[in-house]
């Protein structure tokens, strides 16, 4: 194909080829870049990359994978960000109709990311269409330049990833309690209550040495000796932990003698 300018402003004639085997092609003028066009160009499409399945790292992007950005030249000039994401091909199917159980490319990567997307959702029905692109998006794992890049778009995608980032955000924990008693003779028991807030675990410390003493919500310890005992509690949760120290806050005296026991 020869293309001929006769008159008029110079302008950029974009064409998109598809070879087939055989075909030769002056590679003088042929670019990778800007080779997104049709519906994966529209802005509220979700544009879609094919990594090769063969990459044991999965991070190589397939060579007939198409490179963004898109360039509008419809008056006033646009330029987009494309693809948005990129997908593993080597999709299977069922080979009906004599179509190939195993394929390739564009085409079984954007299906791969739909079905992901689709899956992923029917777990959050609740959710708008826009907050599940935002979580497929965001969630995916970067690849190629740091950042959104024009080759693999915001990066592979993470079905896991997705879910969690659509779950409730946990909130932190934070650590209280109380004692039945701070000061008595030995032996002195003292029940421990627990009133820490959304803690999924706890680890407490009931005589200052570092070492956790028990995990259970509400202990009972008791003490032996005489002296002054430092109490700590951790709570913790997925979203971090929270730590509260009361310095000395169980004072164990000497026992009670039998003289006075009779009292």
């Amino acid at each position: 194909m020869l293309v001929q300018k006769v008159t008029g402003d110079p302008g950029v004639l974009e064409v998109f080829v598809y070879p087939f085997s055989g075909t030769f092609l002056y590679a003088n003028n042929l670019v990778a870049e800007d080779s997104v066009y049709g519906h994966p160009a529209v802005p509220g499409v979700v544009s879609v990359g094919a990594i090769n399945a063969a990459d044991p790292g999965n991070d190589d992007i397939q060579l007939s994978s198409s490179r963004g950005p898109v360039s509008i030249y419809h008056s006033p000039f646009e330029l987009r960000e494309k693809p948005d994401i990129a997908g593993i091909d080597g999709m299977q199917v069922s080979g009906a109709g004599g179509f190939p159980p195993v394929f390739f490319g564009t085409s079984a990567a954007a299906p791969h990311i739909a079905g992901l997307a689709g899956l992923v959702w029917s777990g959050f029905p609740e959710k708008p269409g826009a907050e599940i692109r935002t979580a497929l998006l965001e969630s995916s794992v970067d690849l190629g330049e740091p950042g959104r890049d024009e080759t693999f778009g915001y990066g592979r995608a993470d079905a896991l990833a997705m879910y969690e980032f659509l779950l409730p955000a946990v909130p932190p924990p934070v650590a209280n309690f109380t004692v039945n008693r701070t000061e008595g003779p030995a032996p002195l028991k003292v029940q421990f209550t627990n009133l820490s807030e959304n803690a999924s675990s706890l680890s407490w410390d009931v005589n200052g040495d570092n070492v956790t003493d028990y995990t259970d919500p509400n202990p009972v310890h008791t003490y032996t000796e005489p002296g002054l005992y430092t109490v700590t509690l951790t709570a913790n949760n997925s979203a971090g932990s929270d730590t509260l120290t009361k310095p000395d806050l169980i004072n164990v005296t000497k026992p009670l003698t039998e003289g006075r026991k009779n009292l």
